[in-house]
């Protein structure tokens, strides 16, 4: 496949948590199975576990982090961690895999806010701002009752954007996503989400909610999360993936969706994709149903460059 750019995976929690190694493994991602991609770019987030709370899940994810970059180190021939989209630019033009960090559950900053400047510098450029339950900033989706963000939650959204660091909506409480809405002055996105009107999952975002992040220009990925796609999540399969391309696509929202496949961090995968070097399946699918070239290679690739050009400084 000529060109990749996906939006979020759990390869480097992975990649921890089962003591692999980043070349080559039995996860859904690893350098040995992108092989095939020749253009590739690709978010790692690092995710912990709701039940740590403080300090408890923040050495959480420095282990985490420490593991996965002495990972890349091992292999700064083939990928190197990118900063800004010059940075990005340069590792596809060098004929590498370039990397983006991200936080997925923004628990980890344990209500300190002076973390996010820390976080970076440590290189990580976006941060999902819940994962499913309460943390600091707000509730996530499955909370019963939710009220969306905290006090420390707004003054945490304020400031990643002073650090020029991505808000990420996907996970948030239906309510946190609309405050998200009334103070966000820069582009947000929900890395992993798919439509509700498609399949119904409390993860998966209204009409309204993929408009409004086309109001603040900012992105959809595609998730590829069996119980996301089909309200049988037994049956999922490619077509499915294209039921959510072209219900975005009815709403006039092709220059904001692109991938965000939830590699490694979902239990099962579509029929017919099994790791990352199935990727191409859907783009081939895609173009069998007479989607052009330009269509599918601004969904795969240029929708999240241009994002990137745009906003990662």
């Amino acid at each position: 496949m000529k060109y990749y750019a996906d939006m979020h995976c759990d390869t480097a929690t992975e990649l921890f948590a089962k003591n692999e190694g980043l070349f080559e493994n039995k996860l859904h991602i690893s350098l040995e199975k992108a092989k095939g991609l020749e253009n590739y770019c690709q978010v790692f987030a690092f995710w912990t576990p709701d039940d740590l709370k403080g300090e408890e899940r923040y050495n959480n994810f420095i282990k985490v982090y420490n593991h996965f970059t002495i990972e890349v180190n091992k292999h700064s021939e083939k990928v190197v961690i990118c900063n800004s989209y010059n940075e990005i630019n340069s590792a596809i033009e060098n004929k590498k895999t370039a990397i983006i960090l991200a936080v997925e559950g923004a628990g980890i900053l344990g209500g300190r806010l002076e973390r996010i400047a820390q976080l970076k510098k440590m290189g990580i450029r976006f941060i999902t701002l819940t994962w499913n339950a309460s943390n600091e900033l707000g509730d996530g989706i499955l909370v019963e009752n939710p009220t969306g963000l905290t006090e420390f939650g707004k003054k945490a959204i304020k400031k990643m954007e002073e650090e020029n660091i991505i808000v990420d909506v996907s996970h948030l409480s239906e309510v946190g996503f609309w405050q998200v809405c009334e103070i966000a002055n820069k582009p947000f996105v929900a890395t992993h989400s798919n439509a509700k009107m498609v399949c119904s999952h409390v993860r998966n975002l209204t009409n309204e909610q993929a408009l409004a992040i086309k109001g603040a220009k900012g992105l959809i990925g595609i998730n590829l999360c069996p119980a996301f796609l089909n309200n049988e999540e037994e049956k999922a399969n490619i077509a499915d993936i294209i039921k959510h391309i072209e219900h975005y696509l009815s709403l006039n929202l092709g220059d904001v969706i692109c991938l965000g496949a939830d590699f490694d961090g979902i239990s099962s995968l579509p029929i017919g994709i099994n790791n990352i070097s199935d990727i191409e399946k859907i783009a081939e699918e895609m173009s069998k149903l007479n989607y052009s070239d330009d269509l599918i290679e601004k969904i795969f690739y240029h929708n999240f460059m241009n994002f990137c050009k745009q906003n990662l400084l």
